[in-house]
């Protein structure tokens, strides 16, 4: 089990923001190799030219494993920051749960995609495709908490993993929006 720090190192901070940049970048050429898969299994183009944009996905989904690897590595060694102080046990558990769940389909979907492309598996072409939007619902889940924290709770859980200077330029904006929040829940925090 990992030990309990203050705040993610740099390190962890760069590799959580680098995967997310990757990840949406996966997001945004995936319609891309879809489409070029599709094409392959009909006869409409040979598997040995592949475009540009396809051969990236690849490879930056490999990159996105290794930065997985990485990134997990890292919290077993330095640990990781614990549940903010006072934490509702059942958020707390929700919270582990949907980590737990993000890391595996972070292993999974590039690992799926490798398979299904080195190897030509379809089956893993199509577990991968469903691993790929079972990801992007727990992102959005991991999102929405954040936000949940930062805005509703106002426990600021988001420095944890944030650059300070970012942080320090979101600070007035989370605070207003916080303030609305609090104005319409009727109560004053």
């Amino acid at each position: 089990m990992a030990r309990t720090v203050d705040s993610y190192s740099r390190t962890q901070k760069f590799l959580h923001w680098a995967i997310v940049v990757l990840i949406a970048l996966q997001y945004l050429g995936g319609d891309f190799i879809s489409e070029f898969e599709q094409r392959v299994r009909s006869g409409a183009v040979n598997a040995g030219d592949v475009p540009v944009l396809a051969q990236a996905h690849v490879v930056l989904g490999i990159l996105t494993l290794v930065l997985v690897f990485w990134r997990i590595a890292l919290i077993l060694w330095r640990g990781k920051p614990a549940a903010p102080e006072g934490e509702d046990p059942r958020l707390k558990m929700v919270a582990h749960a949907t980590h737990g769940f993000l890391y595996l389909l972070l292993l999974l979907v590039p690992a799926s995609g490798m398979i299904g492309w080195f190897g030509a598996v379809s089956l893993a072409v199509d577990v991968h495709n469903l691993l790929t939007t079972l990801l992007g619902l727990l992102v959005i889940l991991h999102i929405a908490a954040a936000l949940f924290h930062q805005l509703v709770l106002r426990n600021n859980l988001m420095a944890r993993n944030m650059p300070k200077p970012v942080m320090e330029l979101l600070a007035p904006v989370f605070e207003r929006i916080s303030d609305i929040i609090s104005d319409i829940r009727g109560k004053k925090t």
